[in-house]
């Protein structure tokens, strides 16, 4: 199949699975079905719009079903029509696409005008032996700041639609299904080698030395790397636990069955990272409440936003993790050396404008005398930090470590539960493996959505909601009276002024003292 042809049938597939699907079913799964199948590496550029690739088709028609569906879900439609895309929790859904926590929105408009300012601040042009490098226009930031938005609309509908703790269960439960169903595919490519997306859309996605590990192979199914691929198990392992730890449903032990079957995958899979983060946090998602939850979560949370500060300062341990890495296998230390001498390359250079960083056309890059490019960009906070400075990297990563350090401070005070804490875990170690690799996807959004919805959402008393009320008692006075309601005791208004019984006054009306007529089933007896 053409990869261009697989982009104009998704909104398609999109707007079926809004039409037979609840509306948040449907939202979830046009996401995350989007990423994990549509071809990887395939982009269509026009002028000042965003790359359109897969994150931004999975997205956009997201986006437009979910407005269609909205305007048939309070317009005048037949009844069939509204059942279908009926949902028990429509009356929870946030209003307006804006965040109102003041924090979410001051990281929404530095990361907007932080996009701006890098192409303001970059104006001049760029040489390096023969190679030029173009100097930015005002006309390179508003393609940032449309580029940013587009790439922020998991993060928008989710929490717009997916902010209420049950939403959390639903997200949980549909990432623990999408795990179990990819590691078919993923099994087949450790087996035979990873061929599928060569087989269905034509042609393979990177270098084929990058998935030969061990004596085997690293799967990549249609991921653009085997390394998110790694990292998108993870985190539907810990989905998997949280959903069975915080569901009600008498048959949610099968998803420790299918973490447990997943978790298989991810050691098959060769990836070392992600399995380690896997490790270190199952046992936190089993046993730990939601308040060592969260304060795991946060602590990750918060490593991953100074992170940065860390690595240049000089306190991360490289030494030591080399090391361990040598015990582990001499090629893995050799990679991760190499890993670490281009992030201080990279550091060297973002240090010369820290603010609003050194914009696109691969300005941000280190070039040797002769115009060669001799860096490598592989962790997602080098690479904004480089591009955008300390502007776009506090922008991009509080958005999505913030809500993980508010739930954890708040948790309390919101009532927070474990499908909630139970999404910040795994979303904390999806943040874990942006250090080494730059796995920022729309799962990624998608979950760190859901918090800021969360958020807003404040304490949720779950139990009042979940109690079906008391049936309504009626009474029938008599064989033939018509039967009236009654409130019981626990429907009876709290407030309600008690007052001292009276006794009642005889009806003395012509009408109330005419004898009343007895009716019998036997007619009159008659003398003739």
């Amino acid at each position: 199949m053409p990869p261009q042809l697989a982009f104009m049938i998704w909104p398609v597939v999109v707007m079926i699975l809004f039409r037979t699907l609840r509306f948040r079913v449907a939202m979830i799964w046009s996401i995350i079905g989007g990423y994990l199948l549509l071809p990887p590496k395939i982009y269509f550029n026009f002028p000042v719009l965003p790359s359109i690739d897969k994150f931004f088709v999975a997205s956009a028609a997201t986006l437009l079903a979910s407005l269609f569906t909205l305007r048939g879900m309070t317009s005048r439609t037949p009844a069939r029509r509204a059942l279908k895309t009926a949902d028990p929790e429509a009356a929870s859904f946030r209003p307006g696409w804006i965040p109102q926590d003041n924090i979410i929105r001051a990281l929404l408009i530095l990361t907007v005008l932080g996009a701006m300012m890098t192409a303001l601040t970059n104006g001049d042009p760029l040489s390096y032996g023969p190679r030029r490098l173009p100097g930015l226009r005002p006309y390179d930031g508003f393609s940032s700041i449309l580029t940013a938005l587009a790439w922020l609309l998991p993060f928008f509908m989710a929490r717009k639609f997916l902010a209420t703790p049950e939403s959390h269960r639903l997200l949980l439960l549909s990432l623990g299904i999408a795990g179990l169903l990819y590691s078919l595919p993923a099994l087949y490519e450790v087996r035979m080698s990873p061929q599928l997306n060569r087989i269905v859309y034509g042609y393979f996605p990177g270098s084929w030395v990058q998935y030969i590990r061990d004596g085997g192979f690293r799967p990549l199914v249609f991921l653009v790397h085997g390394l998110r691929l790694g990292i998108f198990f993870t985190v539907a392992i810990l989905s998997s636990i949280a959903y069975f730890r915080s569901g009600r449903n008498d048959k949610r032990w099968l998803l420790v069955l299918a973490a447990l079957w997943i978790f298989a995958t991810l050691a098959v899979s060769k990836t070392l990272g992600a399995f380690l983060i896997a490790t270190l946090l199952i046992p936190v998602a089993l046993f730990a409440g939601v308040r060592l939850q969260l304060l795991a979560a946060a602590i990750l949370a918060a490593i991953v936003l100074t992170f940065p500060v860390v690595r240049g300062t000089g306190f991360f341990p490289v030494k030591p993790l080399t090391s361990f890495a040598q015990g582990i296998s001499p090629a893995r230390a050799q990679s991760l050396a190499f890993r670490f001498r281009n992030e201080d390359i990279l550091l060297e250079k973002a240090r010369q404008r820290p603010a609003f960083g050194w914009g696109g056309w691969g300005r941000a890059r280190v070039y040797n005398q002769n115009g060669r490019d001799i860096s490598i960009t592989d962790g997602r906070w080098v690479i904004v930090i480089g591009r955008f400075g300390w502007a776009g990297y506090l922008g991009e990563f509080g958005l999505l470590t913030i809500p993980i350090i508010l739930m954890a401070l708040r948790r309390r005070k919101y009532a927070i539960t474990l499908a909630s804490s139970g999404l910040g875990l795994a979303l904390a170690a999806n943040l874990a493996d942006l250090i080494p690799n730059s796995g920022l996807t729309p799962v990624t959004l998608l979950m760190a959505g859901a918090l800021v919805g969360r958020l807003e959402l404040k304490r949720v008393d779950e139990s009042a909601r979940e109690t079906p009320p008391e049936p309504m008692k009626m009474e029938r006075p008599s064989r033939y009276a018509r039967p009236r309601p009654v409130a019981s005791a626990a429907t009876a208004p709290a407030t309600a002024p008690v007052s001292a019984p009276v006794s009642p006054v005889p009806d003395t009306s012509p009408a109330a003292t005419r004898k009343r007529r007895t009716y019998t089933r036997f007619p009159a007896r008659t003398n003739s």
